[in-house]
């Protein structure tokens, strides 16, 4: 009969545990759907369309009709920057999609994923901070320009969800290092790099930020392996299907861009830099600047202890 009651003490917290991860999952759910909601919502308002969104709904026109990535039949020009936002455009032209909803529909879908990948990572850095995630997630589905560019047409939602993503994976790489994990990580990274060409670079901080921190960890030359073959099998079959196709091993955008002197081109990156810090105001400004300043915590500290053991 003791051995019953404690049979009978024990499964009670492990039903309060179940009962209380499912409210954490009910309102981490409906937290992500409110803020996707408004996200979208709030981009619905802006009467506001990219013009150079056309350029990659001309080349998804010309692919799904006539099976050639081409503005112009005959003619073999890269002038599109995101193979894979192309691609899925020209996909909705296969299901009959017209071309502006089309964007518009990945767009909101791009937006539902970055507003997901943001909760997570939160979720994985802070896990006893929720109220503070719910407040970043509301951040940034009122802030404009990222509402403005969710429906804008251009490939700049579905590229920061899927940095956002690999990011992500790459935390939970850290807290567990294994080769599968390093192969998601790789596949994400991959994504991220065919959405946009600045996804080299993510590969490379995020690759060296999960090698220092898993240089030692038992599983960790493996875990970093496993993410290099994943994203140079994925990204390296591409670059070399474009330099077949296209003779180039870069997009035509990068060499017509890149053109020009160094200090023009510095210049040119300023300015840029300067329109994004009016465009998201001073404030948003001084908090990265102030976040650079905020020491690192020590590893483990505030994570769930299964976490915990497994990183040690």
């Amino acid at each position: 009969m003791e051995s019953a009651a404690r049979g009978e003490a024990s499964a009670e917290p492990l039903d309060a545990r179940h009962r209380a991860a499912r409210v954490r999952w009910g309102g981490s759910a409906l937290l992500v759907v409110v803020a996707s909601v408004i996200l979208v919502a709030h981009a619905r308002s802006y009467d506001f369309f990219c013009d150079d969104a056309f350029i990659a709904v001309r080349y998804a026109q010309q692919l799904a009709a006539h099976g050639a990535p081409v503005y112009n039949l005959g003619e073999r020009v890269e002038g599109y920057t995101s193979p894979l936002w192309m691609a899925l455009i020209a996909a909705g032209f296969l299901l009959h999609a017209a071309p502006v909803a089309c964007t518009h529909a990945l767009g909101a879908a791009s937006g539902v994923l970055l507003v997901l990948a943001l909760w997570r990572l939160w979720h994985r850095v802070e896990p006893a901070a929720p109220w503070t995630g719910a407040a970043l997630l509301l951040a940034v589905a009122i802030t404009a320009p990222v509402a403005a560019w969710t429906l804008g047409g251009l490939e700049t939602p579905l590229f920061t969800a899927l940095t956002l993503w690999s990011i992500e994976r790459a935390a939970a790489l850290v807290a567990r290092p294994s080769a599968r994990g390093g192969a998601r990580v790789g596949l994400w990274l991959a994504l991220a790099t065919l959405a946009r060409p600045e996804g080299a670079l993510v590969f490379v901080v995020v690759g060296a930020v999960v090698l220092a921190f898993t240089a030692r960890a038992r599983r960790g030359p493996a875990a970093c392996l496993g993410a290099a073959v994943a994203y140079v099998a994925v990204v390296g079959a591409f670059e070399a299907w474009r330099w077949g196709y296209y003779g180039y091993p870069l997009p035509n955008t990068f060499y017509l861009k890149s053109s020009g002197s160094a200090a023009a081109l510095a210049a040119h990156g300023l300015h840029y830099v300067e329109f994004a810090a009016r465009d998201f105001g001073a404030w948003v400004v001084a908090l990265l600047g102030a976040a650079l300043l905020v020491p690192a915590r020590p590893a483990g500290e505030g994570e769930p202890a299964a976490t915990a053991r497994a990183r040690r």
